[in-house]
């Protein structure tokens, strides 16, 4: 009897590239300037003693690499992505570094380790498959120079999400991939590393929003930022933003598709934003300007 045997056809990898934000061991320069300029004058010193060693934990995290993200939220963000890795770089600069030196030095870590990267995104039957970027926080401007490094040597990419990420004026996300933008209102490190007077909207980036909590201002000093490097129901979030349409109801823009009725302070889309009237899903626009 014949026997004919096919060879199986497996597609080529797809990698979530996670590029951590500022770390440290808690006791930094940068937790006691972020609450002087932001919380105590808020919620004054006797809240402020009860809540200062968890700024740093929470807000800006005490391990980078695989360590600086929830369990939970990594599988959560493969499944996202469709990803069968992980990559984890630590994205980091100085506390007080811009983005445009964290870009450039993304940019410097992307050619360092090229060949590295081709050879982690190679197949079994030969073939190249594609990156999906994750930005965190400081981390964002690092991803976003190795994005442009690696776009310009061919590579593929099929997303890019850049979560509450800091100095965002700083640099740019030029890329033909899907781009999205997240983050929680009162965050008190973006407080901190953004401007309070300008749009902080990375500028390329397709689609943004912030989203709004129903816990207290204090609550959301102490997780919103941490939020969005551990808790997996981010990637409802981004579900939501990336699939959403508007309705157009006389000046109201009733928000559509939105499986996980997620409630958004604001979305921008392109150079268009809409903010929530406080009433369901309904919004109203204004013109935003990004960078």
């Amino acid at each position: 009897m014949n026997q004919s045997s096919e060879t199986a056809i497996i597609p080529p990898p797809v990698v979530t590239v996670f590029v951590n934000g500022y770390w440290n061991s808690g006791e930094s320069t940068a937790g006691e300037q972020i609450v002087a300029r932001i919380i105590m004058p808020l919620v004054g010193e006797r809240e402020w003693r009860k809540i200062k060693k968890e700024i740093a934990l929470k807000s800006i995290g005490i391990y980078p690499g695989r360590r600086y993200w929830g369990a939970d939220f990594v599988n959560a963000a493969n499944a996202y992505f469709s990803a069968s890795a992980s990559f984890f770089v630590d994205g980091t600069g100085k506390w007080n570094s811009s983005g445009k030196s964290r870009y450039k030095a993304g940019a410097l870590f992307a050619e360092t380790e090229y060949t590295n990267i081709v050879s982690m995104l190679t197949g079994a039957n030969g073939g190249l498959g594609s990156l999906c970027f994750l930005g965190h926080s400081m981390g964002c401007a690092y991803a976003a120079g190795m994005i442009s490094f690696l776009e310009g040597k061919g590579i593929s990419l099929t997303k890019a999400v850049m979560l509450s990420p800091a100095d965002s004026h700083d640099f740019v996300l030029n890329t033909a991939a899907t781009t999205l933008q997240l983050s929680i209102c009162n965050d008190v490190a973006l407080a901190y590393k953004n401007s309070l007077f300008k749009s902080s909207n990375i500028k390329g980036v397709q689609r943004s929003a912030i989203v709004k909590t129903n816990r207290s201002l204090t609550d959301d000093f102490l997780l919103s930022h941490i939020d969005t490097k551990v808790n997996p129901k981010v990637f409802e979030y981004l579900s939501d933003l990336e699939h959403l349409y508007f309705l157009v109801k006389g000046s109201c823009y009733i928000a559509g598709d939105l499986h996980f009725a997620t409630q958004f302070k604001e979305i921008t889309i392109g150079d268009i934003s809409y903010t929530h009237t406080g009433e369901n899903d309904n919004y109203k626009k204004y013109k935003a300007t990004c960078g």
